[in-house]
C-alpha cells in the first residue's frame, strides 16, 4: 500500500524549530528569536536573550515547534514582565514569573498545559512584528488525486485566493 506523507528523516524540517533554520539557511529574513528550544527552562533562557539584544521589543511571541493553525502560539507582551534587570539571574526569574501571563491563540489553553506540551515537543520564541499596514489573505483549493495504481497517479489543481491591503485600500483576487 503507497505512502504518500513525508518522509520521516525530514520531518523536523516541518517544525517551527526547522523553518526557522531552513529560512536562515536559505537567506530568508525571519524576526529575531531562539529555536530548538527544548523545554521551558530553554524559553527562558530564550526570552532572557531577547530581551537583552532587543530590548525596545513590545510583544513575543512563544509557538511550539508542532502547532498549527495558531493553536501552539501565545504572545508574551513585554509588560508582563515587569522591570527587568541588567542581572540575567533577576531577568529569567521576572521572565519565569510571567509565563503564566501568555495569552494564547487557543481558547481555554492554560500555562500548565502549554507548558508541558513545550516540555514534550519544544518550540520557539521570537519577537512580534509589528506592521504599519493590514494585510487580509483568503486562499481556497481542492487537489483531487486519482490513483490508477501504484506507479501512476494523476492530480489536478484548482484554487482561488483574495487579499486586501488596509494601507492602500486595494483588494483583488
Amino acid at each position: 500500500l503507497p505512502l504518500y506523507a513525508c518522509d520521516p528523516e525530514l520531518g523536523d524540517l516541518g517544525t517551527k524549530s526547522g523553518g526557522r533554520r531552513v529560512f536562515k539557511e536559505a537567506g530568508v529574513p525571519v524576526p529575531p528569536g531562539c529555536e530548538d528550544l527544548r523545554d521551558r527552562q530553554d524559553l527562558v533562557e530564550g526570552l532572557a536573550k531577547l530581551t537583552v539584544e532587543q530590548p525596545s521589543t513590545r510583544k513575543f511571541v512563544v509557538k511550539l515547534n508542532e502547532g498549527f493553525s495558531g493553536e501552539g502560539n501565545a504572545v508574551l507582551p513585554a509588560t508582563a514582565m515587569g522591570d527587568l534587570s541588567d542581572v540575567m539571574s533577576s531577568r529569567k526569574k521576572s521572565i519565569e514569573a510571567a509565563l503564566p501571563k501568555l495569552q494564547f491563540e487557543a481558547p481555554n489553553e492554560t500555562w500548565e498545559n502549554f507548558g508541558a506540551r513545550f516540555d514534550e515537543m519544544g518550540g520557539i520564541c521570537e519577537t512580534w512584528i509589528e506592521g504599519e499596514d493590514k494585510r487580509y489573505w483568503v486562499s481556497a483549493g481542492v487537489r483531487p488525486i486519482y490513483h490508477f495504481n501504484d506507479y501512476a497517479s494523476l492530480a489536478f489543481e484548482a484554487g482561488w485566493d483574495w487579499t486586501r491591503n488596509t494601507q492602500t485600500d486595494t483588494e483583488g483576487s
